[in-house]
């Protein structure tokens, strides 16, 4: 057994005083208490005297492949163009070296923001169906994970729509994704660091068949369905014309809208959507940043609070979101709330959030299917550890619960030194470092392609000939 202990553990809603957790071989916390009463039933005692012992991240919707497109991505004039002129083209030459290169260096990112968990909406096929002798992405994904000692919940996005050039990498036929998801589960089901879920990528790109079948799935395992829906107007266009309806009302003509649904996104859902969504015990992801960088509405968290929807925090594209934190997110929606409705601390007046740290915690870890989240007797041992005697969390007020989380949430930044990750037990951060090998060989290759596309602009603007107006023209 091993004990870690710091001077305040949050556990039940509050910061304990040098309390600490005892963790058995498997990484899982066996007890939880006063450092006294359990460090004689100890191997090994780990104590930080200086630092916070937090329940870890769980990031509830994450694209690690849209990092190829970081920087580039904010030069396009839209959303439509990112997607048409970077996104859709360029995901068809992503080759195996340049995806894992892609993925290290993403789920990296991940651990070094305190993040465990990982829940990847995976979506690029790139055709593997049509080539026997192409690896399978999704058990890439995985294994890359693993080896970095994350958790991951691997969302298996239904994608059989839009069979063209332009959307190539991502379409793949319903019965293939049906096979290889029931794959997935027979290789990974015993194993504890990994979850594996069906998803929807959105009505514009699955067909009713393939959604309803993701939703077979979804009840035969009993398992959460995400579906990405009712982001874009031209989403609402796509679902009046092939439905007669609304998005989620579609949805619900498929018998989908039940307590296993997990809308993600979802900012353009209107009233009656929200209400549906509260009688039938719908819970939702919403992705704050990234939704106001690719330019559409903000969540609408004051609909979500009124209806008493659950909903956690998530990264989405991290091409647009570009160092995810799930506490600046939580900040930026409690400040635009403010903003909108004249009033102060709304978050912690509600009763379903419980603290904030529930929101980025125990909420996602609900929506996942995933048994971390909470820092108790039977939970695995995921958390980190937060240097707490910097200016940012002065005063502590006796680290009274509300106004101590919200010295951490609030003061949250780049100030914040956090000592290390540990996952299921063991640690793979350690003071920003991964302790599970090198990603500098994912760095190489990625600046490789990176010079390559550079080289492949510039020449490609040199032969196309100036085109001169009547009023520029000699």
């Amino acid at each position: 057994m091993r004990v870690w202990s710091a001077e305040r553990v949050f556990v039940k809603g509050r910061f304990e005083r040098d309390w600490a957790l005892m963790v058995d071989d498997l990484g899982i916390i066996q007890a939880v208490g006063p450092r006294r009463q359990l460090v004689s039933k100890a191997s090994q005692v780990i104590h930080y005297p200086q630092a916070a012992i937090l329940p870890s991240f769980i990031n509830p919707h994450h694209h690690g492949f849209h990092a190829v497109f970081r920087g580039i991505a904010d030069q396009v004039s839209s959303y439509d163009e990112l997607l048409h002129r970077l996104m859709w083209p360029l995901s068809r030459v992503i080759d195996i070296d340049l995806f894992d290169a892609l993925y290290q260096i993403s789920f990296a990112e991940q651990a070094i923001s305190g993040v465990s968990t990982v829940t990847e909406f995976h979506y690029l096929h790139n055709a593997s169906y049509r080539d026997g002798h192409k690896p399978a992405l999704a058990d890439r994904i995985i294994e890359i994970a693993l080896a970095m000692g994350l958790r991951i919940n691997l969302v298996y996005g239904f994608f059989d729509q839009g069979m063209s050039e332009d959307t190539e990498a991502f379409i793949e036929p319903m019965n293939v994704s049906v096979n290889k998801f029931e794959q997935l589960l027979q290789s990974y089901g015993d194993n504890p660091m990994v979850r594996i879920l069906p998803g929807i990528h959105g009505l514009e790109h699955t067909s009713s068949e393939a959604i309803i079948a993701a939703g077979e799935l979804s009840k035969k395992y009993s398992l959460p369905l995400h579906v990405q829906l009712a982001e874009r107007e031209s989403e609402l266009h796509t679902s009046e014309v092939q439905f007669g309806t609304t998005p989620l009302r579609a949805l619900d003509l498929m018998g989908l809208v039940n307590e296993r649904l997990v809308v993600i996104n979802g900012t353009l859902l209107d009233d009656g959507e929200l209400e549906l969504m509260k009688t039938r015990d719908v819970q939702t992801i919403i992705c704050p940043t990234a939704s106001l960088a690719r330019g559409e509405d903000a969540p609408n968290v004051y609909g979500l609070l009124k209806s008493g929807i659950p909903f956690s925090i998530g990264s989405d594209s991290v091409c647009s979101n570009n160092a995810f934190s799930p506490l600046d997110d939580i900040k930026l929606i409690e400040f635009l709330q403010r903003s909108q409705q004249s009033s102060f601390n709304i978050l912690n007046r509600q009763a379903a959030i419980g603290t904030l740290w529930e929101l980025a915690t125990t909420l996602p870890a609900k929506m996942t299917n995933c048994p971390a989240g909470s820092l108790m007797p039977g939970a695995p041992a995921d958390f980190f550890l937060v240097n707490i005697e910097g200016p940012s969390f002065r005063p502590r007020w006796n680290f009274s619960t509300e106004a101590f989380m919200n010295q951490l949430v609030f003061g949250w930044g780049p100030q914040v030194s956090l000592l290390g990750l540990v996952v299921n037990g063991q640690k793979v951060v350690n003071q920003n470092l991964l302790t599970h090998g090198s990603i500098q060989k994912s760095y190489d290759r990625l600046e490789q392609w990176s010079e390559a596309f550079l080289r492949t602009v510039e020449k490609n603007t040199q032969e196309t000939p100036e085109i001169q107006s009547e009023t520029t023209a000699s």
